[in-house]
């Protein structure tokens, strides 16, 4: 138990004693290394976390994705959380998984969040909306009092600003940062720590993991019966066309679906920043086009040939073989960060269909004429 004095616009708010259930430790940005003894706990495609078992306590790493070298954070966790405040809406999915929706105490960006139990929460007043995340209203974070907050850090962020003042741990959600499918979603694992359900969160990647790795191997054993598909993805805006590295989460389940990635070569695991003729002259003759997009009405083949003329001159879009996913109402975001199992069988079902007959697309759809 410590105490945490808080500061509101200037005045000062009494102090108050809390028993806080997750320490933030004082590791941060120092050497990744890890000297104690204890009980590791085993993350078998996870880069970016470690954690120790030494009695009561995990001690958790958060290695610095943008310098290796150096920790982001680190934690120690004593008690499950009960009263969060959670910033983002794939995390409040998550949670919502794993059965601790009644642990948010509070949220961010509620517009984007797709959990029922949560806008209840909102209406009825027992969940707290913060605003936007990236400018959270701080007399609500005061008012509400969470035990932590749960928030995407960023390179060169240059903090949380009023957030750092207030004492309350702020858990940095690095997950997004790794590139393989399986890596991000192993962090299942730390947020079962976090909220006392690690057991059942340890079941649920087992889960992903074989439902991922089974289909991955049918995959697999169905090449040189078929070609594979050459893909491109996305579309261009405003003068790029950004498309994913090949090692990027997107190039890795495009690879183990059975597709041929246009950017294979492109070994970066973040987004590629080209120019639409360098990625029509490289695409012009792919066989599968993926689109995300957000607009009210599904897009057709008609209203995509008129959007750009290098578009309408795509192999994929002349032979009607475009698929697309429409953000406004499909859950792509909240969904597949942990389930990558999911867009694997889309992918897969959309490259060979063969190897899924009966299986229906989750997230995307073939556009209509």
């Amino acid at each position: 138990m410590f105490s945490v004095s808080y500061r509101n616009i200037g005045l000062w708010v009494m102090v108050v004693s809390l028993s806080l259930m997750l320490l933030c430790g004082c590791g941060h940005r120092e050497s990744a290394a890890c000297e104690d003894e204890g009980d590791t706990i085993e993350m078998r495609y996870a880069e970016n976390i470690r954690m120790i078992r030494r009695g009561d306590v995990v001690h958790v790493e958060l290695i610095n994705p943008w310098d290796t070298s150096k920790l982001l954070n680190t934690y120690d966790i004593e008690k499950p959380l009960s009263r969060s405040a959670v910033f983002s809406s794939v995390h409040c999915s998550l949670i919502d998984e794993l059965g601790k929706v009644g642990c948010i105490a509070a949220v961010c960006d509620l517009e984007y969040i797709g959990v029922k139990g949560i806008h209840d929460g909102v209406r009825k007043g027992s969940v707290a909306d913060f605003g936007k995340s990236a400018a959270p209203d701080i007399e609500r974070v005061i008012d509400t009092n969470p035990d932590a907050l749960l928030v995407s850090p960023f390179e060169n962020s240059g903090g949380y600003g009023a957030l750092e003042k207030l004492g309350i741990p702020i858990i940095e959600c690095a997950d997004y940062m790794e590139t393989s499918p399986l890596g991000r979603a192993e962090w299942v694992k730390f947020y079962g720590l976090l909220f006392g359900c690690y057991d059942e969160s340890v079941a649920l990647f087992d889960s992903i993991e074989c439902a991922y790795n089974g289909l991955r191997d049918k995959v697999n054993a169905f090449d040189g019966k078929a070609e594979n598909p050459r893909v491109i993805t996305d579309l261009i805006t405003g003068s790029t066309w950004y498309v994913p590295g090949a090692n990027s989460t997107i190039g890795i389940l495009i690879r183990d679906a059975g597709g041929d990635y246009v950017f294979a070569d492109r070994r970066g695991s973040g987004s590629l920043a080209l120019s639409p003729e360098t990625v029509f002259d490289m695409a012009q003759d792919a066989d599968v086009w993926l689109l995300r997009y957000t607009q009210r009405t599904d897009m057709t083949c008609r209203e995509l040939s008129a959007a750009n003329t290098l578009y309408s001159r795509m192999n994929a879009l002349k032979g009607r073989n475009v698929y697309g996913c429409n953000l406004e109402y499909s859950p792509f975001f909240e969904d597949t960060p942990f389930h990558p199992e999911r867009l694997l069988m889309d992918f897969a079902a959309m490259f060979h269909p063969e190897v899924l007959p009966d299986y229906e697309l989750r997230y995307f759809k073939k556009l209509a004429e």
